[in-house]
């Protein structure tokens, strides 16, 4: 029996907070030394207890076994403040970080607690607090909204050292805290201000204010210094900007947005008869205006239940239509990426022949022509018949959908992945001779000439027997919550997953299996106990 080592602990440690629960670091520690080692050398606690408070008994349960798990543990993590900490305040535990904003009200009941918190998220309203009683803070992040006094009065000591510093101002500006900055020892000073008023005051009033801190905003807007950054996509507009807009901003060219909540107008001005097309049509409006949105790649989340005009220069399109032969897609020689969200169960596919990745969701797929698609994904589809007309697809995913014809005619599938699909047709011919990759339910597989890797879902509170040890060709194989099945394996496997399917593991890790039934070949496994990620040691 040969394990893999190659991976050192401090990595192992960092699939420790991916974990699912308690129970699988458990299990994870029985592996081997080495991932036992990588458990006790965490430093901060992965957070199993789940929850935004620690209030109820079994909670709170978690929360003290998480902590004896770990013994080295310097940090803990935890979303907000719980008065449980209070009395269960473990000796060895030096700091104590929160990951979420709490309310500053809430740090009246902290207690001593303040000489262990490094890192603090708090929103501020009116409350007072001083920041040199937290002898250890490093890092704080504040959105604040005080009308009684500066936050001068929170740092009173200027000589505090802080990493990091971040202020959101809402509905006012703090301009004797922000003259005060040069003074306080601030590595990184981070301003947010919540109108464009308020942010070009601050940039014209207060020269020194770009070599100090940055200057943080929610979207870009006409004329908006180019010394601000953007925190998000959001693109302000003014009834003026659509008619008179010659380009379109880098960031924008590369992915275009254009959900609920993207468009920020000025000073609340309403852009009457434009409002709703704005929103939900801004490719078709833009293009019959003046402005120019030839370079635009990218369209994402566009809204497609009128016609919508498109520049030719298009490669990528995100879009949700309910009348499908509006769309003319076969004109753009450029558009290789399709993605189409169908409204009405109804709707056929319309796959231009020059896309080469697509994916759908809701509707039907019926081809009556050659595509040259190579990748496809569809979701909930009612009725599927790709039959000889998708001679160059290699890959294929289905996900809760019906076939009405076999994929035996495909030539050219690779890799097929099947979960929750439907199909009348015997195994044998339902399948392609040409998979070498083939994932689905355990009751869906069948033996095939080519295939390399498998991949096996289980029901995992049900016990089934499953052979494939006359799939010779097989060398990869995963075993996804395969609790109290039994499967026999083929002796050409080098490496085998284990995708929560921790009692599986334990049988494993005894080693008589293996010793039993390879006493001559070398078998690397790993273990998996969540869904996100696959890791290998």
């Amino acid at each position: 029996m040969q394990f893999t080592f190659q991976l050192p602990k401090v990595f192992l440690s960092e699939v420790v907070p991916y974990l699912k629960s308690l129970e699988n670091v458990y299990t994870f520690t029985l592996v081997n030394k080495k991932c036992k080692s990588a458990v006790e050398s965490l430093r901060y606690n992965p957070g199993f207890c789940g929850c935004d408070e620690i209030t109820s008994a079994e909670e709170q349960s978690i929360f003290i076994k998480e902590v004896q798990l770990f013994p080295r543990l310097l940090a803990i993590k935890i979303s907000k403040f719980s008065s449980f900490l209070l009395h269960y305040n473990p000796q060895h535990i030096q700091q104590i970080i929160f990951s979420t904003e709490i309310d500053s009200t809430q740090l009246q009941f902290i207690g001593n607690l303040k000489e262990k918190i490094t890192v603090l998220s708090l929103f501020i309203y009116d409350d007072f607090i001083d920041f040199s009683q937290f002898k250890n803070l490093q890092r704080v992040s504040l959105r604040v909204h005080l009308s009684h006094s500066s936050l001068v009065e929170f740092f009173p000591n200027t000589y505090q050292h802080l990493q990091f510093v971040l202020v959101n101002f809402q509905y006012y500006v703090d301009e004797e805290f922000i003259n005060s900055l040069p003074l306080y020892l601030f590595d990184k000073i981070v301003l947010e201000f919540d109108t464009k008023n308020r942010l070009e005051y601050i940039i014209s009033s207060v020269p020194f204010i770009f070599s100090r801190s940055t200057i943080v905003y929610k979207g870009y807007y006409t004329g908006i210094d180019e010394r601000v950054i953007i925190r998000n996509k959001m693109w302000e507009f003014s009834q003026e900007d659509i008619y008179q807009l010659e380009y379109l901003p880098e960031e924008i060219i590369n992915c275009h947005w254009f959900g609920e909540n993207n468009e920020e107008y000025l000073n609340g001005t309403q852009l009457n008869g434009f409002y709703k097309a704005l929103k939900n049509y801004l490719p078709y409006f833009l293009v019959n205006g003046s402005g120019n949105i030839q370079k635009l790649q990218c369209l994402t989340n566009v809204k497609g239940f009128t016609p919508i005009q498109l520049p030719q220069s298009i490669t990528s399109l995100d879009i949700t239509i309910n009348i499908p032969h509006q769309l003319g897609l076969d004109e753009f020689d450029s558009l290789k990426v399709l993605r189409i969200t169908f409204q009405n169960t109804n709707q056929n596919s319309i796959i231009p022949k020059q896309v080469v990745s697509y994916e759908q969701i809701g509707g039907m797929v019926q081809l009556n022509s050659f595509v040259d698609v190579k990748w496809m994904k569809l979701q909930n589809i009612s009725s599927i018949s790709l039959d000889n007309h998708c001679c160059n697809l290699t890959h294929l995913e289905v996900i809760n959908s019906i076939f009405i014809n076999p994929l035996s005619t495909m030539s050219s599938l690779k890799k097929l992945v099947l979960k929750k699909t439907h199909y009348q047709y015997d195994r044998s011919i339902f399948y392609p001779t040409t998979l070498t990759f083939l994932s689905c339910d355990f009751n869906e597989y069948y033996p095939l000439p080519l295939l390399h890797s498998l991949h096996l879902r289980f029901n995992k509170n049900n016990s089934y027997y499953v052979d494939i040890s006359q799939q010779s060709s097989v060398q990869s194989l995963t075993l996804e919550e395969c609790i109290k099945s039994t499967v026999l394996f083929p002796l050409s496997l080098s490496s085998i997953t284990l995708d929560n399917s921790s009692n599986f593991c334990k049988k494993i890790n005894s080693g008589l299996f293996f010793e039993y039934f390879y006493p001559k070949y070398s078998l690397s496994y790993s273990f998996v106990y969540f869904y996100s990620k696959q890791v290998l040691f």
